[in-house]
């Protein structure tokens, strides 16, 4: 007697999905073909990026600046606070900034745009690469085209407005202008529209004819905005004063141009800053030259009177000393004075520099004070010729200060020494610096590797098919056996005539299978009422018809009578694979009293094998299944039979499946591999258990070993593959033979 499976109760959930790494990696590696597509649609898509990226070139250049001190302290006093400087930030703002920009812009008309027009979706890489003809597609961009322009003017309503030149035979230009105008000329005149402000001169062209190139002159911010996109600039360590400048180009000869234009334009502007600045203090140095000349002059006169009154001649040494001193520190006094106002407006009063300042300020006041009061301890006479030595030397010392000052400052304007200097001057490399080949093939393969991983993960959560035995004996359901996938029947026509694998191929998997099935059939059956089995499936397309044809073959070559009945009266196929064609009578006839079974059977395809075909469709083929004639024909026929194999309706289709178990022997499901749900195979068998009829195993159809999930002990499905009997060998003919003979 067969054993009964233990079918989940209703409020049963099915099996848990668990995370198994080794399952999901064993699934991935099968899928090795997916993979390997991926990553060559990668880096296929790699590929033509890059054929159709033009490269980029980036010029560099060294820039040394001056080191400035930021406060108007002296210079040991500043590099006390660390206040001294490479002021390197604020230098880099001002290499970015519009109005250095634009001097670049206007030395090397950077505001023109010149390109050609670019062939459809292919035009990028057909400007890169000579891939077609030169007589094909004329107008398009073509490697090593080029148009130098010497002159372009346009109306301000004509700016970032395109335009376009066409090229003729002996340089004739074509010119098409933004409101549809026509003019034409030649290569290296003059092309005028004078009533418009419109000029043009193109002075040299490298193409061929027929080309079309696209001319624009572009307002000065977009022209900025182009360059600044470009460059960049950084300090070279810390507080070096050291600037490396750099400027990305698709041409390395234009990047070079650009990064020097705009170092000059640097540097120059520093010159003329530095000029412009020189002749400020110059001009207002030699307005209080006659000032100092006259403040010297009445000094002189001052002392020289004083002396011819009172008959003094000079003073003593220790005068003269404290003279000096006291002179040098009215000076010093008052460049302290200037050195506060400035500080004043950057520090507030209690800041460390400010403190300093005032603590400096103090103590020469202090010593001030000091020889004030040892002077006004000398006598009268002593006393005034100091006074007035003093106010002379005080007079004549800050009159040849003014002196040098303005000879420095002469010097200053006239010189070409900006704030900085270039250490190196632009230069590109000879390798681009993008796109980067190998990085972006080899970021390229890793997306397209982990796409198609992520592509198979969601196959596999989408899929929730039956994916092995083992989650069907999960189930509680046995198995009896697990039918490779045919390649034949993949191939199969939709219409007309099936091929009988079990007689055309015996020597395939599948039909090793089903012989493996015909065995375990032989023992479940040895206990049942009768030695019929039916075959049903959850849903249509399971493969039921396939396996009750090709195990009805099997049996039958082993010797055994069969019948091979098709119970399906609504969409039998089994016409298909026996033969014959519709209009017999069959099933629907004999239940229907208008034959006899035994006059309805026709031969099969092998020695053994009977076939009752369904018949003509009824129109109630259930409520016909339900007569006590069906189940007293099964009982007559397995008198005669050795084995009925009936082929019956999906079981979630229609009741006659669960109709045709109540009379049969066994009850077996077939399930299709990566197909059948496995909560369809549970409503399945809850179906039969609400009938009372016991389903005695399942057939798992169309196994794919190399899309199976990998669990401990699946090793044997490899078997499928690398335990087969060569078709061609010596033993497999030598066994041909003999069933021939026999």
């Amino acid at each position: 007697m067969i054993g009964k499976a233990k079918i989940p109760a209703a409020t049963d959930a099915l099996p848990e999905d668990e995370l198994d790494l080794v399952a999901l990696t064993g699934m991935i590696l099968r899928e090795w073909r997916w993979l390997l597509v991926g990553v060559i649609s990668a880096l296929a898509a790699a590929v033509i990026y890059l054929a159709a990226t033009p490269p980029t070139y980036r010029a560099d250049a060294l820039l040394q600046l001056e080191r400035q001190n930021t406060s108007a302290l002296p210079s040991n006093f500043g590099d006390l606070f660390g206040q001294a400087s490479s002021n390197a930030p604020a230098e880099m703002q001002i290499l970015s900034s519009r109005s250095l920009l634009a001097t670049a812009v206007s030395e090397l008309h950077l505001d023109w745009s010149v390109r050609g027009v670019p062939a459809p979706v292919v035009g990028p890489v057909l400007a890169r690469h000579d891939i077609l003809p030169r007589g094909l597609w004329p107008a398009y961009a073509r490697r090593g085209d080029a148009m130098v322009l010497g002159l372009l003017q346009v109306p301000p309503e004509w700016l970032d407005r395109t335009f376009s030149v066409t090229l003729g035979e002996g340089g004739a230009l074509s010119v098409t202008l933004p409101d549809g105008q026509t003019v034409t000329g030649q290569v290296g005149a003059t092309i005028e529209r004078r009533e418009q402000g419109f000029a043009l001169r193109v002075d040299q062209v490298t193409a061929d004819p027929g080309r079309v190139f696209r001319l624009s002159q572009v307002s000065e911010r977009v022209a900025v905005g182009r360059i600044a996109g470009g460059l960049s600039a950084e300090e070279v360590g810390r507080q070096t004063g050291i600037l490396e400048i750099t400027y990305d180009a698709p041409d390395p000869v234009f990047a070079e141009q650009v990064l020097q234009a705009v170092l000059d334009a640097y540097i120059g502007q520093g010159i003329r800053k530095g000029a412009a600045a020189a002749q400020k203090s110059l001009d207002f140095m030699e307005s209080q030259i006659p000032q100092a000349e006259a403040t010297l002059r009445k000094a002189e006169e001052a002392l020289n009177d004083y002396r011819n009154r009172s008959g003094a001649v000079d003073v003593s040494i220790e005068t003269q000393t404290l003279l000096g001193e006291s002179a040098a520190l009215e000076n010093t006094l008052r460049e302290l004075e200037v050195e506060g106002k400035d500080l004043s407006e950057r520090y507030t009063p209690a800041h460390p520099m400010m403190r300093q300042y005032m603590d400096r300020r103090n103590a020469l006041e202090k010593r001030q004070a000091e020889l004030q009061k040892e002077i006004g301890g000398l006598p009268d006479t002593q006393q005034k010729i100091a006074n007035l030595t003093r106010d002379l030397s005080i007079a004549q010392e800050t009159y040849v200060q003014m002196q040098t000052r303005i000879q420095e400052l002469r010097v200053a304007r006239a010189s070409e020494i900006g704030n900085a200097r270039i250490v190196d001057r632009a230069q590109a490399g000879l390798s681009p610096v993008a796109p980067r080949s190998r990085i972006i093939l080899l970021g390229a393969a890793l997306i397209g590797l982990m796409v198609a991983i992520v592509v198979l993960l969601i196959r596999k959560a989408l899929r929730r098919g039956v994916e092995d035995a083992t989650q069907l004996e999960d189930m509680g359901l046995s198995v009896f056996a697990t039918l490779p996938q045919s390649a034949l029947m993949a191939r199969a026509p939709k219409r007309g005539p099936l091929p009988l694998l079990a007689k055309e191929r015996p020597d395939d998997m599948v039909v090793e299978s089903l012989r493996g099935l015909r065995t375990s059939l032989h023992f479940a059956l040895l206990d049942a009422k009768t030695r019929s089995i039916a075959l049903s499936s959850p849903s249509p397309g399971q493969g039921k018809s396939f396996v009750s044809a090709n195990l009805a073959v099997v049996c039958a070559q082993a010797g055994q009578k069969v019948c091979l009945i098709d119970a399906d009266m609504r969409r039998g196929t089994l016409r298909r694979y026996m033969g014959g064609a519709r209009g017999r009578r069959g099933l629907a006839e004999v239940l229907s009293g208008q034959a006899e079974w035994r006059d309805a059977l026709v031969d099969g395809p092998v020695t053994g094998l009977k076939f009752l075909d369904m018949g003509t469709a009824p129109p109630n083929p259930s409520e016909l299944l339900m007569r006590d004639r069906f189940a007293e024909t099964i009982a007559q026929m397995g008198e005669e039979f050795d084995l009925l194999i009936i082929d019956t309706p999906p079981i979630l289709a229609v009741t006659d499946a669960v109709i045709v178990g109540r009379a049969v022997g066994a009850m077996i499901g077939v399930v299709r591999h990566l197909t059948t749900e496995l909560g369809a195979v549970m409503s399945m068998a809850k179906a039969l258990e609400v009938a009372n009829v016991h389903l005695a195993g399942t057939v798992l159809n169309g196994f794919d070993p190399a899309k199976a999930t990998y669990r401990p002990g699946g090793y044997q499905y490899n078997y499928y593959y690398s335990y087969r009997r060569n078709p061609y060998s010596q033993a497999s003919q030598a066994d041909k033979a003999g069933q021939a003979q026999d």
